[in-house]
């Protein structure tokens, strides 16, 4: 199922639903599977998704390709953007943004910390050129104080509701990110 949203058209229109609906009808549920709690987690991986495409793309237009292999959902969202800003956590230090993968030869390291709220942080793995591989891993409980929303919380969000995240920039100056998910 591939669908492509103006922009502008995201909030007013029912794609969110249309791609729950698939993702929900082609899970099996079994026991290791509650269903409701996959309805759960399928809607707040929609809902992010969406606000992240009305945040973050900088084209006019986003394109939900949503496929299912063997016993997962596979969810990409196309754009036509700038790259992936890429914010390395710093609780005291000064902040640095990088774009990539304009800034790759920028990033000397291969895995960056891009969230951490005490109890769990998001990685980072820069895969090659193109390819940005997020993960979760539990480091708390740690008291850390954070006196704003933090960036990529919504990557949080996503690495420890799915099982792979994925950022890819295609030759064509595409950024497509990916989200996997176990549905059987």
């Amino acid at each position: 199922m591939k669908i492509s949203v103006l922009k502008e058209d995201l909030h007013g229109t029912n794609v969110l639903e249309q791609l729950q609906n698939e993702i929900i009808s082609n899970a099996v549920v079994s026991s290791h599977i509650d269903e409701d709690m996959l309805c759960m987690h399928v809607s707040i991986l929609l809902h992010e998704m969406f606000t992240n495409a009305l945040r973050h793309i900088t084209g006019s237009v986003a394109t939900f390709d949503l496929t299912f292999e063997d016993d997962s959902f596979c969810l990409a969202m196309e754009t036509d953007g700038d790259g992936f800003k890429l914010k390395p956590f710093n609780v005291s230090g000064p902040e640095t943004v990088f774009l990539f993968p304009r800034d790759r030869l920028l990033l000397k390291d291969r895995e960056i910390t891009v969230y951490n709220d005490g109890e769990s942080a998001v990685i980072c793995n820069i895969e090659d050129n193109s390819t940005l591989i997020f993960r979760a891993d539990k480091i708390g409980p740690n008291v850390i104080q954070i006196d704003e929303f933090p960036e990529h919380y919504g990557l949080s969000i996503f690495t420890q509701l799915c099982d792979s995240v994925i950022y890819r920039r295609t030759a064509k100056d595409t950024d497509i990110f990916t989200l996997k998910k176990k549905i059987r």
